[in-house]
């Protein structure tokens, strides 16, 4: 990219039927996935090198695309619970 020292990678990325808590374990930093369920996306992905700034990957990550869940169910009850009420 641009004014970027470092490498860039860029990939298209598509998925059917995957797990979010599998994509969630990339860009958050927790034992137990906030959500679980089926995802399914197209998107480019680009993640700029940190040559510029010492930023973690889930500042860096960039998506350009579109995604959508099925059967989510949040982890923490009270959070599920909230969104029942809805």
């Amino acid at each position: 990219m641009p004014g970027d020292a470092g490498r860039t990678i860029v990939l298209d990325v598509t998925a059917e039927n995957a797990r979010v808590e599998d994509l969630l374990r990339l860009v958050v930093k927790s034992e137990k996935p906030l959500m679980t369920g089926n995802v399914s996306l197209k998107t480019k992905f680009a993640l700029p090198s940190h040559a510029q700034e010492d930023t973690g990957i889930s500042n860096r990550l960039r998506l350009d695309g579109g995604f959508g869940l099925g059967a989510v169910r949040f982890t923490k009850g009270t959070v599920q619970a909230k969104i029942n009420a809805l």
